[in-house]
């Protein structure tokens, strides 16, 4: 089977890049498997693709970060027949990546993508803008916005953007219509919808979510005093947000926010700015791309995904 290699040069360092394609190469000569290595042209990247499943090839991983995993995999929705999909993460939070199971060790990864595993996964749409992972709408995504401007990336940087933007977020009402439910909420923080379980940096936002099950795992984030800021980041990272009585989940497969002030959004960490947006559409793509999953991963593992 021929898998090609497609690179982001501009997420994490060149000599990142450099490395990785070193390493397809002597590894998978090794296994004596073709293999095929491409810098991404973004303006041509629908092309590139065609021409590679034209080609033969049935395994196309990105190397990057979450924005490189939204850029490619999104363009494959809608062709589990032909293709499966996978990430070697290089970039910082890495979020689907993560929830996956793939190694954030280069040479790992790439081993790991040997003779893969594939499974069939949901995807999700924002105003008919495709997402993977998570898209969300407020403090998260101005956290977003904040950190996709910063000169240089990783958890303390984020960490320091989340609590800067925290510190001057004004915080809106919102009414959320969930598979025609409306529930009404003041000061709001975010309101996350979750296809996989993750932000990245193993930042749990959506612990229970499934990016099988047909359903989207909407996360409220109520306001909550300074105090408590600590303490919340540490429920992300532990995983045990939901049990916070500033945490509400709700699950469905239709999602309209509304709110009488300007939505801010991110799709896979990406920024989303439409100017004089009041409302947001999100629909959930069952069973919509076929993801490649690490040979290592044990079943036990992937029966949650």
């Amino acid at each position: 089977m021929k898998t090609l290699f497609l690179l982001n040069s501009a997420s994490g360092k060149r000599y990142v890049s450099d490395k990785a394609i070193e390493l397809i190469h002597s590894m998978y000569r090794e296994e004596g498997k073709v293999v095929d290595t491409r810098f991404i042209h973004f303006p041509s990247l629908e092309q590139t693709l065609q021409e590679a499943i034209d080609d033969g090839f049935h395994n196309i991983f990105a190397v990057g970060g979450d924005g490189t995993m939204n850029g490619v995999g999104t363009k494959l929705i809608g062709q589990t027949e032909e293709v499966g999909f996978g990430i070697i993460p290089t970039g910082s939070g890495n979020g689907f990546a993560r929830n996956i199971g793939f190694s954030l060790d280069l040479e790992t990864a790439i081993k790991q993508s040997l003779n893969p595993q594939s499974l069939v996964i949901d995807t999700g749409l924002y105003n008919n803008k495709p997402f993977m992972n998570v898209a969300g709408i407020g403090l998260d995504a101005v956290i977003a916005a904040d950190y996709a401007n910063a000169p240089k990336r990783g958890l303390k940087v984020y960490l320091s953007k989340s609590t800067r933007s925290y510190l001057r977020y004004q915080y809106p009402s919102y009414r959320i219509t969930v598979d025609g439910i409306v529930h009404e909420y003041e000061n709001l923080m975010m309101v996350v919808i979750a296809n996989g379980n993750q932000f990245g940096y193993d930042a749990r936002i959506a612990p229970k979510a499934s990016l099988t099950d047909g359903l989207f795992d909407i996360i409220i984030v109520k306001r909550f005093p300074m105090i408590h800021v600590g303490f919340m980041i540490g429920r992300f990272f532990s995983g045990n947000i939901l049990n916070s009585r500033y945490v509400e989940m709700l699950r469905g497969k239709e999602v309209v926010v509304e709110s009488d002030q300007q939505v801010y959004g991110h799709i896979d960490g990406e920024p989303i700015w439409e100017e004089n947006c009041e409302r947001v559409d999100l629909m959930l793509k069952k069973a919509s791309i076929k993801i490649l999953l690490p040979n290592s991963l044990p079943l036990s593992k992937k029966n949650k995904l």
